[in-house]
């Protein structure tokens, strides 16, 4: 008998399709995710058919692991992996995405660069690298990249309002890559630093400030410790 593609299941009325290696854990699971349905409500984001998006990576093929807090909070913008933004110009992203982009600048050329000037040598030719719209599904397919948020979902303009209503699954998820000591893990600010017990002491793992936190702290040398210590040139 030939084995699917793909394990499916229902969430908000969606039929959801997963990767056939996530079947076992996505089956131990269900109750869980019941449980999840009818505490987000039904303002939240992104849609039910996004939430699952980084479970179409097979399990087997993942070989890191970035991770956020949730998805971002205004209606239309998450796309189920943590940071991505549909966007065509990296002068238009935010300060999280620009931050990345400086950090796999300064691991190609080994110094530091304006995200004006990272785009210009991108225009020009001078740099070969993807827009913001290409760049995660690149890493993810080609790269084994797996855009992990510890909260799938948020309540639409409320950051981290689904918390606790993912807890369990996150924690039972986390458990379960974890036992792959191959993996490596790039744990960016506190609360992804958190899942550091959870992980365990074999895979690799990276811990950097979260990349928007110089926005807050108004403090420059937190974005050039990120952009130096993010742990992104180990993906290449």
């Amino acid at each position: 008998m030939m084995l699917t593609e793909y394990f499916e299941f229902t969430f908000k009325n969606e039929p959801i399709h997963v990767n056939h290696t996530w079947r076992h854990f996505f089956e131990t699971q269900l109750p869980v995710l019941q449980h999840i349905e009818t505490a987000i409500g039904n303002h939240y984001t992104p849609s039910a058919h996004k939430l699952f998006t980084i479970f179409t990576l097979p399990k087997n093929k993942i070989k890191t692991i970035i991770v956020g807090q949730d998805p971002y909070p205004q209606p239309g913008v998450a796309t189920g992996r943590s940071f991505e933004v549909k966007a065509t110009d990296w002068n238009q992203v935010n300060a999280s995405l620009k931050a990345i982009l400086q950090s796999f600048y300064y691991h190609a050329h080994g110094h530091i660069a304006s995200v004006q000037q990272i785009s210009e040598a991108i225009e020009k030719g001078e740099w070969d690298f993807f827009k913001p719209n290409e760049l995660f599904e690149v890493l993810e397919k080609n790269y084994g990249v797996f855009f992990l948020n510890k909260s799938l979902s948020c309540e639409i303009g409320k950051p981290n309002s689904h918390r606790d209503v993912w807890h369990s699954f996150t924690t039972a998820l986390v458990a379960e890559i974890g036992k792959n000591p191959n993996i490596t893990w790039l744990l960016w600010g506190s609360d992804a630093k958190q899942l550091e017990p959870t992980i365990g002491h074999g895979p690799r793992i990276i811990k950097a400030l979260h990349p928007v936190a110089y926005v807050y702290s108004h403090d420059v040398t937190q974005l050039e410790s990120f952009i130096k210590s993010s742990g992104l040139n180990l993906i290449f």
